[in-house]
């Protein structure tokens, strides 16, 4: 319409006028939607960024829970046995002189 209007062998300012309000409004409300969209996509892309950080965390945090290094497990495995040893051993040389003076 308003490039009819340009065209128009009778333009006037005030015949186009309100095209241009209209048009003007039109472009405010375009802005204010742009706006809006840009918002959401921001918070969207935050909540995203977190629900990553948090994923990351807790993978790491059952990856220490539930996790664990089989050579760690066998030395920690090996020196309950010899510690556990040990100690059957020294009961063991307790109780022997403690039962033969018992017995004279």
């Amino acid at each position: 319409d308003i490039a009819d209007q340009l065209e128009s062998g009778d333009f006037s300012i005030k015949k186009i006028q309100p095209y241009l309000d209209q048009f003007s409004k039109t472009q405010d409300n375009l802005l204010t939607k742009m706006t809006d969209i840009g918002a959401r996509s921001k918070s969207v892309e935050y909540t995203q960024s977190r629900l990553e950080d948090t994923e990351d965390n807790l993978i790491k945090k059952s990856d220490d829970v539930e996790y664990v290094n089989p050579a760690d497990a066998y030395t920690d495995l090996k020196m309950a046995d010899f510690g556990y040893t040990a100690a059957l051993k020294i009961g063991e040389n307790i109780l022997r002189p403690t039962f033969l003076d018992f017995m004279k």
